[in-house]
């Protein structure tokens, strides 16, 4: 899916988005628009967690074929 950081109103983060700016260091953003900083500090947090999301995937892929293999 795609992440869009809206220009204007309420700033809504998941979870998992303020867990990852807390852990970082990072302050969490409240309010819009957001200063560069914020902005890059988001997209930085928002790519780590796509990032974790996709190495979970790789390795349930490489489990699940790994299972099939022993199985033959």
């Amino acid at each position: 899916f795609v992440f869009q950081i809206p220009t204007s109103g309420v700033l809504v983060l998941t979870e998992e988005e303020k867990r990852t700016l807390i852990s970082e260091g990072y302050p969490i953003p409240t309010k819009l628009p957001l200063t560069k900083i914020e902005e890059k500090n988001l997209k930085k947090v928002r790519r780590k967690i796509k990032n974790k999301i996709s190495a979970q995937e790789s390795r349930r892929k490489r489990k699940e074929y790994m299972d099939h293999l022993e199985k033959k």
